[in-house]
């Protein structure tokens, strides 16, 4: 009889157990306004909407005057009303938040106005009353 040889062992790599993390809460989602107001589609028709252009390095406000079904665009026109107004027709879900605005992005925020304080009514001293109760000395 042979005697048996021994296979030489195989070490395996240690599986290593994941390490204990902080239960992490799952990142907001990041709501493109795009993509809510495409959702109103022809609602949207006679609001104002803030488009931001590269190009201009500018806000431009803009009326919905329109909305096409058949695509899902809605036509935002400039200067409604003026000789140099301009129109374009466009998909707003395709637009980044720093593109559009529901309100006017280069008006200043106002800061709250402080409530006044509650006036109380001013009442007399009590020697001041007493004087005003006694009728005055005859001679």
């Amino acid at each position: 009889q042979q005697p048996k040889q021994q296979q030489p062992k195989q070490q395996q790599p240690k599986q290593q157990q994941p390490k204990q993390q902080a239960k992490q809460q799952p990142a907001a989602a990041v709501v493109k306004i795009g993509d809510v107001l495409a959702k109103l589609r022809a609602s949207l028709v006679g609001q104002k909407l803030w488009r931001y252009w590269e190009e201009y390095k500018g806000w431009f406000v803009a009326d919905v005057t329109g909305f096409n079904a058949e695509n899902g665009e809605h036509c935002l026109t400039y200067d409604k009303g003026k000789e140099d107004e301009s129109f374009e027709w466009c998909n707003l879900s395709e637009l980044e938040n720093e593109e559009l605005s529901q309100t006017d992005p280069n008006a200043k925020k106002s800061k709250p106005k402080p409530k006044p304080k509650p006036k109380t009514p001013v009442q007399p001293a009590p020697a001041q009353q007493q004087q005003q109760q006694q009728p005055p000395a005859q001679p």
